[in-house]
């Protein structure tokens, strides 16, 4: 075996080399490494994922480190899992990137194919590793479909709250009076509308709990449209989850798996059926109330809530209404169903509603905590019938409660 290898190596030292073949690491990959521009990575991946990660000081210990790690085929160069990398782009893909992985993708090829056939890099000992030093959990999480994921469950499903004012299918007297950047909703485009909320500004990856996209809808800054939710509300912990991920993923804050926040199976979706609660005792005036509904199973109630609400207390009115956001597996068919629909609908079935007041305002300073057993004024059960729709609300009452 050690025989063989030598004859080969020594077949290959009789390869010839051109001037631009030695010199084709310092002229077509250390570029790449020393450029200030983004790689193609970026079209796929968020901080910290980048081509140069793969590159080396010199074209020794760059070839040993890939060689190593499996990313260059001695035998196939052309089926290298490093080409096969750079290859990969999005559905989303434009011509400006394209170009970039065209060239880097040529760039790497010749190199490989030139490496592979050179002795003194074939006989480089292993050195230290480079490439990505992230964990796979980490990469994942980096992933632009995974922010997008995210951005969807957290933020997208409830925008149906600032379409009137953000939308340019409904909102062209806005632009008119106020300019073009009220557009920041591109209808049916997840990836466009994330990038319009960071062009106009008003996601702030410095400070990601005062972005106006939060700060503007929670009331804690002037808006024209006025509180869409309240401070400590499952919205504004939305939000806030969003925003703080999406933060440190751009920032390259995460470097290992348990620095990462833990990945939720339920996402919350509108139903556009509401409830409305009616005698709310004056001492719960303008104080915020949520509701959570538990539907029937064989075994008595669901163990965990299957939709919730949240609003202040109408304490002008002595009432409470909202409209109700349905959990729903990520990884089920009605998920699926309802993916990118406006609207899901509550199960046919008879529901608990337990109704929490935080008498002691305490969200408005801890808005990440949640309201527990201290805060539970009453449990109510109703019937099935629950017809969707802002006239039509279904309604309890707390009188004498």
């Amino acid at each position: 075996m050690r025989k063989a290898i030598c004859i080969f190596l020594g077949l290959l030292a009789l390869t010839k080399f051109s001037a631009a073949d030695e010199n084709l690491f310092e002229t077509r990959i250390l570029p790449i490494s020393r450029s200030t521009k983004s790689s193609s990575c970026t079209e796929c991946h968020f901080g910290g994922v980048e081509l140069k990660n793969f590159i080396g000081d010199s074209e020794s210990e760059t070839f040993a480190s890939l060689r190593n790690q499996g990313l260059i085929d001695l035998k196939h160069p052309k089926k290298s899992k490093l080409l096969k990398f750079i290859s990969r782009h999005g559905s989303d893909t434009n011509d400006r990137l394209a170009a970039v992985r065209k060239k880097e993708l040529a760039a790497f090829e010749a190199w490989i194919e030139y490496a592979v056939k050179k002795p003194n890099l074939l006989s480089t000992k292993p050195g230290k590793d480079i490439g990505l030093t992230l964990s796979p959990e980490v990469v994942r999480h980096l992933r632009k479909d995974r922010v997008l994921e995210s951005f969807y469950e957290n933020i997208w499903v409830e925008l149906g709250r600032c379409v009137n004012c953000h939308s340019p299918k409904r909102n062209k007297a806005q632009v008119k009076k106020h300019g073009e950047q009220m557009s920041w909703i591109v209808p049916g485009d997840l990836a466009a509308t994330l990038s319009k909320c960071v062009d106009n500004q008003i996601i702030d990856w410095d400070d990601p709990e005062e972005s106006q996209i939060l700060t503007k809808p929670n009331g804690t800054e002037e808006h024209g449209g006025g509180p869409k939710f309240a401070v400590g509300s499952e919205s504004d912990k939305a939000f806030r989850k969003f925003l703080i991920d999406y933060s440190k993923t751009v920032s390259a804050e995460y470097k290992s798996k348990s620095d990462l926040p833990v990945r939720s199976t339920m996402v919350r979706h509108p139903t556009f059926q509401f409830l409305k609660i009616t005698d709310v005792p004056k001492k719960y005036s303008d104080k915020f109330l949520q509701v959570r509904l538990y539907r029937t199973t064989r075994n008595g109630w669901s163990e965990t809530p299957i939709a919730i609400a949240d609003n202040p207390v109408n304490g002008k009115q002595s009432a409470w209404m909202s409209s109700l956001f349905q959990f729903i597996d990520k990884d089920s068919t009605q998920f699926q169903n309802v993916k990118n629909k406006e609207y899901s609908r509550l199960p046919q079935s008879n529901f608990k509603i337990e109704i929490y007041v935080d008498q002691n305002d305490r969200l408005k300073n801890s808005p990440t905590e949640s309201l527990g057993k201290r805060d539970l004024i009453k449990t109510v059960e109703v019937d099935q019938t629950w017809p969707p729709g802002y006239q039509k609300p279904k309604k309890i009452s707390l009188a004498g409660g």
